[in-house]
């Protein structure tokens, strides 16, 4: 399969479920925005955890666009709440990971990005703050 996540600008929607510090399921939405810019690759991105007062977390990526031939490639992202992370994506057949870290070195997580189909990925991912987890995340990414 060729990946189209990232690889194609467009926009993307997410459902599914958040787990919070607590091991508790939450209902979930989120949106991703590709853009292929001269500069390098910029992903926006929001996940809303749908509880009584909804809590949105964004993070705004900036990727260096794969060199041919290469399966990986790094990238940074400005998160409000953590900091600038930064970390790589890797590609292995038809699964994205990601792995990142802080720039302060309190923060880090993992992400796995699974391919269905060009239009469908089943994203499932954790942070970590020094050795507690805070959060995990299981969801389905469709583009529009």
């Amino acid at each position: 399969m060729t990946h189209t996540y990232l690889f194609w600008p467009g926009v993307w929607t997410a459902e599914g479920t958040y787990w919070d510090d607590q091991a508790r399921p939450i209902k979930a939405v989120g949106r991703s925005e590709v853009l292929h810019e001269r500069k390098g690759w910029r992903l926006k991105g929001s996940l809303t955890a749908l509880t009584a007062s909804p809590v949105t977390f964004v993070n705004e990526y900036l990727i260096e666009p794969f060199p041919p031939g290469a399966d990986y490639t790094p990238w940074t992202s400005k998160n409000p709440a953590l900091g600038t992370l930064q970390g790589w994506f890797v590609l292995i057949e038809n699964a994205m990971l990601s792995h990142f870290v802080s720039e302060n070195g309190t923060y880090a997580g993992l992400e796995r990005l699974g391919m269905v189909s060009p239009n469908e990925y089943v994203v499932e991912g954790s942070l970590f703050h020094v050795e507690k987890k805070l959060s995990s995340w299981k969801m389905t990414l469709r583009r529009e």
